[in-house]
């Protein structure tokens, strides 16, 4: 499969006239932020365009996309536009088109514009470079690339917060030179980074909180000489609260924050097995690697992966056996 580079999509952009967007199941704040900017970017420049989620947003996204998109489509619809964009997906399997549509339904050319190490170049066009900071990233220099379009206040802010998002608000060890260029010019164009601070980081319900507090007290784990720190999402606990698991995007930093900790993980029973996602401190440990073996993916510092396993008890014996096998090789044990 052939890479591809920002002036060739520039180019194909300037050359199509309507687009379809779609993201990754379960979207992050890159993913919703990276997908609406260039929903946004594209429409403001006189292109039709529209986005499929077939999924809920999580709450404090809200705010930046008020219900501007499409919940579900068919494979006819779909095949109406005159390309698919695909943004900060890593693996064909990985789209997010709904329950019964998969990327064999998709006839129309597939651009794919993805900063995972692990990207399958699934696409028609595959412009993927796992040295960016974040797919929003990417967005924001290939429409930078397109001669005589403009970037308004409104989609510097969506561009800005995939940035935000997937650095963690510049905390985390992807926050490159490029990465905080990037920021700095979005907000010479108008975003606002206290509107996406207060949003994500300032602005939780009491509920969730609370849900937050009984999580650390009675569901927080350690092993391997407390070098990892997890949190059992229960689904009583969720509704005790009226939680949903959407929106608890940040509760992995709790563990993170651990002195001892070295990589932070959540876990939680999703259909007949367990979902979860791990994030490393120490550049030397890869969560990625772990998640490989499992099958799932990501980036070395941050990656999810999916347990096929009934049992709860028998899922964490063997993501701590995997994180302690890491560990081992990283010399940390």
């Amino acid at each position: 499969m052939t890479k591809h580079t920002i002036p060739d999509i520039a180019s194909f952009i300037r050359e199509n006239k309507s687009f379809l967007i779609v993201t990754h199941a379960n979207p992050d704040g890159d993913a919703i932020g990276s997908s609406f900017a260039m929903l946004n970017f594209l429409r403001e420049n006189g292109k039709e365009a529209e986005a499929l989620l077939p999924e809920d947003l999580p709450l404090n996204y809200r705010e930046f996309v008020t219900g501007d998109f499409a919940a579900s489509m068919t494979k006819d619809k779909i095949n109406t536009f005159g390309a698919c964009l695909c943004i900060d997906v890593s693996t064909a399997e990985r789209i997010a088109l709904g329950a019964v549509l998969s990327r064999n339904d998709i006839s129309i050319p597939l651009v794919n514009i993805d900063h995972h190490p692990d990207n399958t170049l699934f696409g028609d066009v595959n412009l993927v470079d796992s040295g960016s900071a974040a797919a929003a990233a990417i967005v924001f220099n290939t429409a930078c690339a397109i001669k005589d379009f403009k970037i308004s206040p409104k989609t510097a802010t969506l561009m800005l917060l995939g940035i935000v998002m997937d650095t963690g608000c510049f905390r985390f060890d992807n926050t490159s030179p490029c990465a905080l260029r990037d920021a700095a010019s979005l907000i010479e164009l108008g975003a606002s980074y206290s509107r996406i601070i207060n949003a994500m980081y300032f602005t939780r319900p009491l509920a969730y909180l609370k849900f937050g507090a009984e999580a650390i007290l009675d569901y927080m784990n350690t092993a391997c000489d407390g070098k990892f720190a997890w949190i059992s999402i229960e689904d009583q606990l969720l509704e005790k609260y009226s939680v949903k698991l959407k929106d608890i995007e940040g509760i992995i930093d709790s563990a993170r924050s651990i002195d001892s900790a070295v990589v932070a993980g959540i876990i939680y029973r999703k259909n007949d097995g367990f979902k979860i996602s791990l994030r490393s401190k120490n550049p030397s440990v890869s969560v990625g690697r772990i998640a490989r073996k499992i099958k799932g993916g990501g980036h070395e510092m941050a990656a999810g992966a999916f347990i096929q396993e009934k049992n709860k008890k028998e899922a964490e014996r063997i993501l701590v056996e995997l994180v302690q096998e890491e560990l081992k090789t990283s010399g940390i044990l």
